[in-house]
């Protein structure tokens, strides 16, 4: 059985947060101005390295799912955080 949440080409939570900043900023007003954004994306960062703050299901969500390459409506938690992580030095 294959998982169909699986990214069909290489991206990584970066890519993901970052498609996802672009989303949230188009489909909601409140994404647009002031700090609440990287705020909001903090919390979402801290969700997919273990922590649960954050709900991964909404409309933006997919959007930036469908933008790193992703399948199926909706990811699942475990999709969202299996993507690559980047590795600072």
């Amino acid at each position: 059985m294959s998982d169909t949440n699986k990214v069909s080409s290489p991206t990584g939570q970066a890519d993901f947060l970052s498609a996802y900043r672009s989303a949230l900023i188009s489909h909601y007003v409140w994404a647009r101005t002031g700090t609440k954004i990287d705020t909001f994306l903090e919390s979402c960062k801290a969700t997919l390295d273990g922590a649960n703050t954050w709900s991964h299901i909404g409309e933006a969500v997919v959007s930036a799912w469908y933008a790193i390459g992703g399948k199926m409506k909706q990811p699942s938690l475990k999709a969202l955080r299996a993507l690559g992580r980047e590795v600072h030095s």
